[in-house]
């Protein structure tokens, strides 16, 4: 059903439409359109900065600091930490770890996700054999401790 009365437009756009197109329209109107969006999506966004006690992680710039100095993650290790720092203080368990960023197939693959929270470990963790960044929460899974906790 086309909606092009300027009621139509008044109410699609009050119920968060962030814009509205009628026909006709050429492509160009459309190219133009979907640029304004990104633009408005990017500066609207800013940067987005986790920072707890000594790390900070830049999402936007996909840079990890451990005490202001910047550390090397694999792809996995960066994503399985920005999964927990996202949930700080929350339990997460191994099968939705492992089915977030592994996928549906791996949630019995366990040893995927130790290895990663070892390496994790190593890297930011002042003493990776008693760890207060990264808890193992026996049986359940992996919390990440914030400063606030």
């Amino acid at each position: 059903m086309v909606k092009d009365s300027e009621k139509d437009k008044v109410i699609l756009l009050d119920n968060g439409a962030d814009d509205y197109l009628t026909k006709p329209f050429s492509l160009n109107e459309l190219m133009a359109r979907i640029r304004v969006a990104f633009r408005h999506k990017h500066s609207d966004k800013g940067t987005q900065v986790f920072k707890s006690g000594k790390i900070s992680i830049d999402y936007d710039k996909r840079v990890v600091r451990v005490n202001d100095e910047k550390i090397k993650l694999t792809p996995k290790e960066y994503a399985v930490l920005t999964l927990l720092a996202r949930n700080a203080g929350k339990v997460l368990t191994q099968n939705y770890i492992l089915k977030e960023l592994w996928g549906p197939y791996y949630q019995e693959e366990s040893q995927y996700l130790r290895i990663s929270i070892m390496q994790i470990r190593r890297k930011i963790e002042d003493n990776s054999s008693n760890p207060t960044i990264i808890i193992t929460e026996p049986g359940i899974g992996y919390r990440f401790v914030a400063d606030y906790e």
